[in-house]
C-alpha cells in the first residue's frame, strides 16, 4: 500500500486504521528516510487519537514500543494527553511522610519522560501528608489521590495502587526516596523492548543510598553491574532488588496478585521470589534510578529482627519445593492467585542440574569427536536422551549459560578425545556443525530466547495459569456483628459441602472491626480479593449501598451473578430518619428478610424476596437459659438497660434529651438505669451510668430494656428481658410502632413512667410478633434461621452457572484482571 492510500485513510478519519498500516510499514521497511516518515505520521496521528484507540493500537501491536525511536510517541506526549493514557503508573504509598513527601514528589515532576500517571496511595495518615498529596494532585493532573479510610500497611498501599494503575507499566516509589530525572525514561526504554516476551516480569535499575537529610538530586549513572538477567536460577533465593528499583508489567502484577498484605516485612522479597518461581525473569537497566533514603523511622529500623526473621524465611523458601510450606496462610498466599509455580522443586535440584551442564556438553564433545573419527555412528536421538537423562530440566535451568557457552564445552571435550590442545580448521568446522546439530536437536521443542550482550539461554516459558477457582459465596461483612452473622453459617455450609470466602473492606472503607483473627483462614482483603483468581457464584452482603460493596455489587449484576442482601437485623428500608437516601438493598439481586412484615417495604420491587430471619438470634440460647435459671434478687433496686445507638448521624441531636427523660422515668419509681452504648454512637455519655459490659450479659439479669429503633428489641425479646420503646423523639420508620401487645410503646415521659410501672410479658404475643418480624417462634428457638439461610443460599447457587468469561469480565470492571 502506498503513502498517499494510507493518508487517505486519515483524511476519511479512520485513524486507528491509518497508525496500524504506518506501524505495519515501518517494521518491514529498510530505508531508513521512508521509515522517518511513517514515525512522523506516527507521531502526528498518535496525538489525535482517542484514549480508546490509543489503547486499541498499543494491543495490537505491543512491539509498538520495542521499535527504536518510536518511544518518544509516548514520551513526548503533553501532560494532558499523558494523564487520558497513560503508559506508566508510579505508585507512592504515603504514611505519615509530611517530612520527605515533597521531595518525593519533586523528583517525580522532574523526569524526562512525561507519560506517566502518579498515584498517591494515603494510607490513613495522621500527619500533614494527604494536604500535600492534595496539593500534588492540584497542581499537576497526571497526580491521582486515594484515600484508606484505616491503616493497611505498605503491601496494601502497593496493592491498592496496582488495582487503580491505569497504566501498562508499574513501579514503586517510597514516600521519603527519590527518583534520578531519567529513572523513568530509562526502564520504559528497556521494558519495551520486551512487551512480546512472557516470562519478562519486568526491568529493573539499581538505587544509591542517602543520608535521611540529602537534599540533593539522584544522579543517572552507569553501574558495573555485569549481569544479563535475573531468574530462579540465577537468584539462588537472594532479594534480587528493593521495591523501588523494578518497574514491571501490570498484567504480571495481577497475575501473581500483588505483596503479601499478611506480611509486616521483606513484603517485597516475597513477591520477588514469588515471581521467580513461577517462571518469570527480570532484566537489568545499569543505571542508577533511585536514591534510598537512610530514614530513622524505616520499617527495617524499627523492627530488625523481625526483618531478619522474614527475609530469612524468604530465602530459605525458595530453598524448598512448594510443597515444602506449611503456614496455612502463606499456602494462600501461594495457591489463591493466577500464576502456578514453574519451578516446583527445592533450588538445589536446579541448581545442582545448572552446574553440571558443562561436564555433560563435554561429554557430549567426546561423543561428536568419536563419531566424528568413524568409531561410531553419530545418534543425536541417543544423545538428547543422554543429555536429558542427567540434565532433566535443561530448558528450565540453561538461563545462566549460553550456546557459545555449550559449544565451547563440545570444542573442549573434541580437543579432550584427540589429545590436542587446538583444533584443525575442518575440526573446528566438523565440531561446531556438529555440535549446532546437537543443540537444534536438544532445544526443538523449546522456544529460545537469547538475552543479553553475552546471549544467554532461555527458554521462553509456558508460564502456567491456573483455573479461576469460584467458591460458592463471598460474603463482604463491614462490621463486626455481621461477621459475626455470617461465621454461624459456616457449620452448616461445611456440612452442606459449600465453599465460601470472606472478603475484609476495612481499609478501603473503614474499620468497623469486620476482620476476625480467629477466621483468618477464610479472610482476604479487597485487594487480594480483585487481583486474585477468585470467583463466585454469589455475592453476599449486609450492607450494599457503600463506596466499596455497591461497585461489587453492580459489577456482580452487570456479569449475571448473583448478588444476596441479608438484611441487618432491621432497617429504615425507605430512610424515613436517616437524613440521607441511601436506597438500602435496592442493588442486590436477592434480599433476604427478617420476617413477612418486611416484604411491604419491597411491593414494587423486580428483587427476589426471601425470608430467612435474623441469623444472630440463632446464638442467643445461652443467655436466655441464663436468664430462666437466674436468682433473683429482690434486696437491689430494679435494673432498666438502655440501649443507646444514636449512630451513623441519625437524630443524633437528640440523644441526651432521650436519655434525660429515661433517667428521670427511673427515678420516679426507684429503678437503677444502666446505659449500654452502641459501638458506633460516638456521644459522650459521661453524665450517666454506662456500662462496659456486653449488651446480652446485661440483659440476662435486667427488669426491664429501653430502646429506640433497633434490632436489639427483638434480642431482649429472645433472651426473655421485658421490653419498652421509647420514641419521645419522633421515629417515623414503623417497624416497631405495633408491638402487637409483645412490649410496651411509650411516646411521652408519662407514658414511659406507666410502662416501668406496668410490665408486659405475654409468651403469645411474643410469639407473634418475633414470627412477624423475624420468623421465628420464642418458644422454639431451635426453629433455626441459619439454616433458611443457607438452604435459600442454595437455591440462589442452583441457578448460577457462573463461568471463567464472566469472571473475567467481572474482575476487569473492579479492575483485576484484563481481559
Amino acid at each position: 500500500m502506498k503513502l498517499h492510500e494510507i493518508n487517505s485513510l486519515e483524511r476519511k478519519g479512520l485513524l486507528l486504521e491509518s497508525a496500524k498500516m504506518h506501524l505495519h510499514l515501518y517494521r518491514s521497511e529498510m530505508d531508513e528516510n521512508i521509515r522517518g516518515i511513517h514515525t512522523a505520521s506516527l507521531r502526528r496521528i498518535y496525538s489525535k487519537l482517542s484514549r480508546e484507540h490509543r489503547s486499541q493500537l498499543l494491543a495490537s501491536g505491543s512491539d509498538f514500543l520495542g521499535i527504536p525511536g518510536l518511544l518518544d510517541i509516548l514520551a513526548n506526549s503533553t501532560p494532558a494527553q499523558a494523564s487520558s493514557s497513560p503508559l506508566v503508573s508510579i505508585v507512592i504509598p504515603c504514611y505519615n511522610c509530611e517530612n520527605f513527601l515533597n521531595a518525593t514528589i519533586d523528583s517525580v515532576l522532574r523526569q524526562s519522560y512525561t507519560n506517566f500517571e502518579c498515584i498517591l496511595i494515603d494510607d490513613f495518615s495522621t500527619d500533614n501528608t494527604l494536604q500535600i498529596a492534595r496539593d500534588a494532585k492540584a497542581k499537576d493532573k497526571r497526580f491521582r489521590l486515594y484515600q484508606h479510610r484505616a491503616n493497611g500497611g505498605l503491601s496494601a498501599s502497593r496493592n491498592s495502587g496496582i488495582r487503580l494503575a491505569k497504566g501498562r507499566f508499574v513501579c514503586f516509589l517510597d514516600s521519603d526516596d527519590l527518583l534520578s530525572a531519567n529513572s523513568i525514561r530509562n526502564r520504559v526504554q528497556e521494558l519495551s523492548r520486551y512487551a512480546n516476551e512472557q516470562m519478562v516480569a519486568g526491568v529493573f535499575d539499581f538505587s544509591q543510598t542517602v543520608a535521611e537529610d540529602f537534599a540533593g538530586e539522584i544522579t543517572d549513572t552507569v553501574t558495573k553491574y555485569d549481569g544479563d538477567l535475573v531468574d530462579f536460577i540465577s537468584a539462588q533465593g537472594h532479594c534480587p532488588f528493593n521495591a523501588n528499583q523494578p518497574m514491571l508489567k501490570r498484567s504480571v502484577l495481577v497475575k501473581m496478585g500483588g505483596f503479601p498484605e499478611n506480611y509486616p516485612q521483606a513484603e517485597d522479597w516475597r513477591l520477588w521470589s514469588k515471581m521467580l518461581r513461577c517462571g518469570y525473569l527480570f532484566v537489568p537497566v545499569k543505571r542508577i534510578g533511585s536514591g534510598y533514603r537512610q530514614s530513622r523511622g524505616s520499617m527495617i529500623r524499627r523492627a530488625p529482627l523481625l526483618h531478619l526473621e522474614k527475609s530469612s524465611g524468604n530465602f530459605y523458601r525458595s530453598h524448598l519445593p512448594v510443597s515444602g510450606e506449611k503456614d496455612k496462610l502463606e499456602l494462600r498466599y501461594e495457591s489463591i492467585f493466577e500464576s502456578a509455580p514453574y519451578f516446583e522443586r527445592e533450588l538445589g535440584f536446579y541448581l545442582a542440574q545448572s552446574s553440571f551442564i558443562p561436564r555433560v556438553f563435554n561429554f557430549v564433545g567426546i561423543e561428536l569427536a568419536k563419531s566424528a573419527a568413524g568409531t561410531e555412528e553419530l545418534s543425536l536421538s541417543s544423545i538428547r536422551e543422554t543429555v536429558m537423562g542427567a540434565v532433566p530440566d535443561l530448558h528450565k535451568v540453561a538461563s545462566n549459560y549460553t550456546f557459545a557457552n555449550m559449544l565451547g564445552w563440545m570444542q573442549n571435550g573434541y580437543k579432550r578425545y584427540l589429545g590436542v590442545s587446538e583444533l584443525t580448521q575442518d575440526q573446528n568446522t566438523r565440531s561446531r556443525v556438529d555440535g549446532h546439530r546437537v543443540l537444534c536437536e536438544l532445544f526443538e521443542d523449546f522456544d529460545v530466547a537469547f538475552f543479553g550482550n553475552a546471549k544467554r539461554v532461555v527458554s521462553r516459558r509456558m508460564l502456567v495459569s491456573r483455573e479461576v477457582e469460584i467458591v460458592d459465596i463471598l460474603f463482604f461483612p463491614h462490621k463486626a456483628y455481621h461477621t459475626r452473622s455470617f461465621a454461624l453459617l459456616i457449620p452448616l455450609l461445611k456440612e452442606r459441602g459449600l465453599t465460601f470466602r470472606f472478603v475484609n473492606s476495612s481499609v478501603p472503607y473503614r474499620n468497623e472491626m469486620a476482620y476476625d483473627a480467629n477466621l483468618s483462614e477464610y479472610f482476604v482483603s479487597y485487594n487480594e480479593f480483585v487481583l486474585s483468581r477468585l470467583g463466585a457464584r454469589s455475592i453476599v452482603c449486609m450492607n450494599d449501598w457503600d463506596t466499596v460493596v455497591r461497585p461489587v455489587v453492580q459489577a456482580a449484576n452487570h456479569c449475571s451473578i448473583p448478588t444476596i442482601g441479608i438484611v441487618e437485623g432491621v432497617q429504615d428500608f425507605h430512610d424515613a430518619d436517616t437524613g440521607r437516601k441511601r436506597n438500602a438493598y435496592r442493588e442486590v439481586s436477592n434480599v433476604f428478610l427478617p420476617g413477612e412484615f418486611d416484604r411491604k417495604y419491597f411491593t414494587e420491587s423486580p428483587q427476589t424476596l426471601w425470608v430467612t430471619g435474623v441469623q444472630r438470634l440463632d446464638g442467643l440460647e445461652p443467655w436466655r437459659k441464663r436468664r430462666s435459671e437466674r436468682t433473683i434478687d429482690v434486696s437491689r433496686p430494679r435494673r432498666v438497660v438502655v440501649n443507646v445507638n444514636f449512630s451513623y448521624n441519625v437524630m443524633t441531636d437528640r440523644r441526651i434529651q432521650w436519655l434525660t427523660e429515661i433517667r428521670e422515668a427511673c427515678s420516679t419509681v426507684g429503678f437503677e438505669m444502666i446505659v449500654s452504648q452502641h459501638p458506633q454512637d460516638d456521644g459522650d455519655l459521661s453524665a450517666f451510668n454506662t456500662s462496659r459490659e456486653p449488651l446480652y450479659d446485661l440483659l440476662v439479669d435486667a427488669d426491664f430494656f429501653i430502646s429506640r429503633f433497633s434490632g436489639a428489641i427483638l434480642e431482649s425479646m429472645i433472651i426473655g428481658c421485658p421490653v419498652i420503646y421509647y420514641n419521645s423523639h419522633g421515629e417515623l420508620v414503623d417497624k416497631f410502632h405495633n408491638s402487637l401487645g409483645a412490649y410496651a410503646v411509650a411516646n411521652t415521659l408519662p407514658e414511659l413512667t406507666d410502662a416501668l410501672q406496668s410490665p408486659r410479658s405475654d409468651a403469645d404475643r411474643i410469639a407473634e410478633f418475633l414470627h412477624q418480624h423475624c420468623d421465628i417462634d420464642a418458644a422454639d428457638i431451635s426453629n433455626s434461621s441459619v439454616s433458611k439461610t443457607v438452604a435459600a443460599i442454595e437455591r440462589v447457587i442452583l441457578t448460577s452457572h457462573v463461568t471463567s468469561a464472566q469472571h473475567t469480565q467481572f474482575k476487569t470492571r473492579l479492575g483485576g484482571v484484563q481481559p
